[in-house]
C-alpha cells in the first residue's frame, strides 16, 4: 500500500494510529488491544471510547481487562452477518467471566447464561455507542422488526423474537 510505504521509508516506519487503524481488521484491532498492559489497554479505551457519553459506561460496568472481550462478542457477530449467517436465533458462546461484571449492573445480562444472543449484542453496542447513535440503532433494528412482522405470521414471528431475547 502506498500510504505504508511512504511511512516506512519517509518516518522510519512509525505508522499514524490512523493509518494503522485504516489497514487493519476489527479482528486484528482487538488482538493488538489484548496485547496491551492493563494500564495502556484501559488509556486506549478512554481515548477512542468516551463511555461518560455511551448508553452505558463500560469503565463502571466491567473490569478493564475483560473490555476487549465485549468487542470479541462483537467481532463474532460482524463476522457472521459478513458471511451471510442468521442471527436472530444464533448465539455467541464467547465466554466472558461474569462474576467481575459490578452487581449494579448485573441485571442487564443474565449472569446464568454461557452465550449471548441478539438481544445481549444490543446491549452491549451500548458500551461503544453515544446514548444518541444507540437509541438510533435500536429504533432501527424496531422499525426492521415491525417489517418482518409483515411478513411473517405468528406462531413463527413469536418463535423468532423469542429466540432474538434467550
Amino acid at each position: 500500500d502506498p500510504i505504508i510505504k511512504h511511512h516506512v521509508y519517509n518516518y522510519s516506519a512509525k505508522l499514524p494510529t490512523w493509518v494503522l487503524f485504516e489497514h487493519i481488521s476489527f479482528g486484528a484491532f482487538i488482538k493488538i488491544l489484548e496485547w496491551l498492559k492493563n494500564q495502556n489497554k484501559n488509556l486506549v479505551f478512554n481515548d477512542i471510547f468516551v463511555s461518560s457519553r455511551n448508553t452505558f459506561n463500560i469503565s463502571e460496568y466491567l473490569d478493564q481487562t475483560q473490555y476487549t472481550d465485549m468487542l470479541n462478542i462483537l467481532c463474532y457477530y460482524r463476522n457472521r452477518i459478513a458471511h451471510l449467517g442468521r442471527l436472530f436465533d444464533w448465539k455467541s458462546n464467547y465466554n466472558v467471566d461474569k462474576s467481575k461484571v459490578q452487581s449494579k449492573y448485573s441485571h442487564h445480562f443474565d449472569i446464568t447464561k454461557n452465550y449471548y444472543c441478539f438481544n445481549d449484542i444490543k446491549k452491549i453496542m451500548g458500551f461503544f455507542l453515544s446514548a444518541e447513535e444507540h437509541n438510533e440503532m435500536s429504533l432501527l433494528i424496531n422499525i426492521l422488526i415491525g417489517e418482518l412482522r409483515k411478513q411473517i405470521p405468528d406462531p413463527y414471528f413469536s418463535r423468532v423474537i423469542s429466540l432474538m431475547n434467550n
